[in-house]
């Protein structure tokens, strides 16, 4: 039995090892905002035990009233001028080259929090099924960078073509790619995304455009309000658009039969396709 004990003890001081020495390479910096990630993380779990109007997990808090989700994040040292590829990314992605933010927070919690404050699943691009448009409800980003004041997400990335910085339109929440016990894939595949600017097929949310990444590469640059410093403490803010309370979702899926002139809409009975257009 020592023996046995023994083996334990040296297979877990060599297992804290690899860790630590995984640990050195992220700065000081880094580790310190993954600390105090851990300590919000614990301090939220006790102040919101029980309480089911939150939702916590390491690196976010959702607020189901407010409808908003909030993460731990923080800068990855891309700057002005800088080509980005991604809005966010996950902790251990490994394109911190090209993305303006990183986060604490899973992809999949991250979806699980979106849809505890009521936004529907959507659908991802699919190349290979000739699905070209990702789908899904929209979703307004802020952050707070450091000590200053809350900006736009999508106001801190910059098109080459336009001059301009893209507009607030928002980000649609995709998370459809899941394995076959309905987890979602982005934290084992794909480049670790939470946010693309163009239309990744393993990402949380992505861009309400058709934008292929052969066709936006290079097009998107991060924008001069954006310092260039890395491990800068972050908290980004996720929360649907507003629109009044009697608008429809802006998805709506339509199933349409075409018969002999005329079309049958959702089931119901033909008639001219003028009439179907008009409902």
């Amino acid at each position: 039995m020592t023996k046995y004990i023994t083996a334990f003890i040296a297979t877990a001081c060599l297992a804290g090892l690899a860790f630590a020495e995984e640990d050195e390479t992220f700065s000081e910096a880094h580790q310190a905002n993954r600390a105090k990630s851990e300590a919000h993380f614990a301090a939220k779990q006790k102040q919101y035990a029980g309480n089911p109007d939150f939702w916590v997990a390491r690196g976010l808090l959702a607020d189901r009233k407010a409808r908003t989700v909030t993460l731990d994040s923080y800068t990855t040292g891309v700057g002005p001028n800088d080509i980005s590829e991604f809005f966010i990314i996950s902790e251990n992605s490994g394109h911190d080259y090209e993305s303006l933010f990183g986060t604490f927070a899973q992809s999949e919690d991250i979806c699980k929090a979106l849809e505890f404050i009521g936004v529907p699943r959507g659908r991802a691009v699919d190349y290979d099924k000739l699905v070209f448009w990702p789908k899904g409800e929209r979703l307004l980003g802020t952050v707070i960078v450091g000590t200053n004041a809350p900006v736009p997400l999508d106001s801190l990335m910059y098109s080459t073509e336009t001059k301009q910085s893209l507009t607030n339109t928002g980000f649609i929440y995709i998370g459809d790619r899941r394995d076959a016990s309905g987890r979602f894939l982005g934290d084992s595949a794909g480049p670790g995304s939470v946010i693309s600017s163009y239309n990744e097929s393993y990402t949380v949310l992505d861009v309400p455009r058709l934008a292929a990444q052969s066709e936006v590469y290079e097009k998107y640059t991060v924008s001069s309000n954006l310092v260039k410093a890395a491990d800068v403490w972050c908290t980004i803010t996720l929360t649907p658009e507003p629109r009044p309370a009697d608008s429809p979702k802006r998805v709506r899926d339509v199933s349409i039969e075409f018969l002999t002139n005329s079309v049958a809409l959702d089931g119901a009975n033909a008639g001219p396709l003028k009439d179907a257009l008009q409902k």
